[in-house]
């Protein structure tokens, strides 16, 4: 079942320019916020947006929930739809808490009747207090997002939009925020979320848009999207001699970028693991001549489907430096604690001279493993505890 379709979507904001000469108005375009974007979203699909700033992210949401209008193209969503945008969007800032819940709801069609039953449930998750009848202009952003979300959520919609507002939760709350996601996930709702953490993208969703300049980039799934926009993202070492893919082999991988490919020779990781064994990760790598050493890091990362990192292993954490250029072995030995299941391996040679991280090689899915346990265990990791019963 579709929910949301967007064919041809473009959004051009028309700038105002004074002509003194005839003290006139008129309008001059600018570059169009969005252009000729189309995509299609099913039911109970979770699906993230990323993109630089001013990439369009914002822009197409607000589309999507009604709050402005296209330049051309067409929009259809099939259900209810509940979003959080900008903090405080939709609030009134001299009404208080209560008086707030009762305006959001009224406008997603609740009766006061309807609003008065679920008054207890909204109050109960947005936890601020004696604040909800305090008027929300004294507010904190945290106390905005508490009241904002529990507003939302509370309104059992089809489709839940959220614009990067989790960002500004104390932990606790955003932890239950995400329960919550996963919990109307689970129950059919689709879910469009935008987000600059990759991680938080990668958790949640299993398919990814790319925007890009107002242009959608890459639709696809999340782990090979966000693997292309990190690289897009984070670029790669200047002055060093570019190798393209091809020219470097070797690897069956999701992506691989850098400005030196191809100097990560080869890599050996075991294709199953024993949970509680030692594993060697062994890497054959050319550091290029011009390279800083005193800089260079040898990094391993495990991630999970979603390309989310699990255990980050790096000789830059462990205070080894390189003395020369050229080839080098490098062995890592792991004790491997994770729970059962499959598995990606990401190498790098990288620069961390600079934040974010430079890479002269980055390989996105170097290789797939499985980890093997002689008995079930629950969550990612299992072991290094010591329990005692008095």
């Amino acid at each position: 079942m579709i929910r949301i379709s967007v064919k041809n979507l473009t959004k051009i904001y028309n700038k105002p320019r004074c002509k003194f000469l005839r003290g006139l108005f008129s309008s001059k375009p600018s570059a169009a916020a969005l252009s000729d974007v189309s995509f299609e979203i099913k039911s109970g699909e979770c699906v993230g947006i990323i993109g630089v700033n001013g990439s369009g992210k914002s822009t197409l949401l607000k589309l999507l929930c009604g709050v402005t209008a296209q330049s051309s193209g067409t929009i259809f969503t099939d259900g209810k739809i509940s979003s959080l945008l900008e903090l405080g969007c939709g609030f009134n800032s001299e009404y208080n808490g209560i008086s707030n819940i009762y305006l959001n709801e009224t406008v997603m069609g609740y009766t006061r009747a309807q609003i008065k039953a679920m008054l207890p449930e909204i109050i109960a998750f947005a936890d601020i207090g004696d604040y909800i009848k305090k008027p929300v202009k004294t507010y904190s952003d945290g106390m905005f997002l508490r009241l904002a979300f529990a507003c939302a959520v509370a309104a059992r919609p089809d489709i839940l939009i959220i614009d990067e507002a989790l960002a500004v939760g104390d932990f606790a709350f955003r932890q239950k925020c995400f329960s919550k996601i996963n919990e109307m996930k689970n129950s059919g709702t689709t879910v469009l979320m935008v987000s600059h953490d990759i991680d938080t993208i990668r958790r949640f969703c299993e398919r990814t848009l790319w925007l890009d300049g107002g242009v959608l980039k890459m639709d696809g799934s999340t782990a090979e999207v966000s693997a292309a926009y990190m690289e897009y993202v984070t670029g790669s070492v200047d002055n060093i001699l570019h190798k393209s893919v091809s020219e470097a082999g070797g690897f069956d991988c999701i992506n691989r970028f850098g400005a030196a490919v191809g100097t990560i020779i080869s890599a050996e990781i075991p294709k199953t693991q024993r949970h509680g064994q030692t594993v060697k990760i062994i890497i054959d790598i050319d550091i290029p001549h011009d390279a800083r050493l005193d800089t260079l890091a040898v990094s391993a990362a495990i991630k999970n489907g979603f390309g989310l990192d699990l255990q980050v292993l790096s000789t830059a954490d462990n205070g080894i430096r390189f003395t020369s250029h050229g080839r080098h072995r490098v062995t890592i030995s792991y004790p491997c604690l994770l729970c059962g299941g499959e598995y990606s391996l990401c190498l790098s040679l990288e620069d961390r001279s600079t934040a974010p991280i430079k890479y002269y090689d980055y390989i996105e899915g170097a290789a797939v493993f499985e980890v093997v346990s002689e008995t079930p265990m629950l969550g990612l990791f299992s072991g290094g505890a010591d329990f005692e019963v008095e």
